[in-house]
């Protein structure tokens, strides 16, 4: 019987088809068999249980940006059934968004200001710094307060845009990537994890993009 998990990830994978969802089914195998199957057995899979960057791939896909028209793709893009590309890790997307600044596509930087600081935030520079601040509670206080603060400056920019977050305290995923939208004032999907209740998962950085 599916899981609750299987019932709101696989339309996703489905949607697009080819090889996105040949990877998802493949990591589903994998997971059932415990990696029993592997040719290496210290091969580390890719988990693909998390689907927001394919979402973002979708939504740039079909909403006039097409990846596969973009300059300086990062590798690993997957080919769906419709013929587009799509990425399944945040990082690709940050990096396919950063490769794309002033390229003379559609998507552009918030500002060009000196260190892009209206979009671009580093809240603690090293992910091993997460089990320092864990441990302290100033600290976590600290960098709770400022997940929150840029949270303000966010709806302040009165801009739609494309955010990418790398998040400490996951399992299953190292960030998280959706759009905000200006009018709501919030984030598309409903997650805010700046305003997370859960006390161990802190943004350590993110980067916003104007559309």
């Amino acid at each position: 019987m599916a899981s609750a998990e299987d019932l709101n990830i696989y339309p996703r994978y489905a949607l697009v088809g080819k090889q996105p969802l040949g990877e998802y089914v493949r990591f589903k195998i994998d997971r059932h068999y415990n990696g029993e199957w592997r040719k290496n057995p210290n091969e580390v899979y890719q988990d693909f249980s998390n689907t927001c960057a394919l979402r973002v791939s979708y939504a740039l896909n079909y909403g006039g940006i097409p990846i596969k028209d973009l300059c300086y793709l990062p590798s690993g893009a997957l080919k769906g059934e419709d013929g587009h590309l799509y990425y399944t890790g945040v990082p690709r997307i940050k990096e396919l968004l950063k490769n794309n600044w002033n390229k003379g596509k559609r998507i552009k930087p918030f500002s060009e200001r000196i260190n892009y600081k209206e979009f671009y935030k580093v809240f603690y520079d090293k992910k091993e710094e997460y089990l320092n601040i864990i441990n302290d509670p100033k600290l976590l206080q600290k960098v709770r307060k400022a997940n929150q603060d840029f949270f303000d400056t966010l709806k302040s920019l009165n801009q739609n845009g494309i955010v990418t977050m790398d998040i400490d305290g996951w399992g299953n995923a190292g960030g998280h990537t959706t759009f905000f939208n200006k009018e709501s004032k919030g984030f598309l999907d409903d997650t805010n994890y700046l305003n997370d209740r859960k006390m161990h998962i802190f943004v350590r950085e993110l980067c916003f993009w104007k559309i």
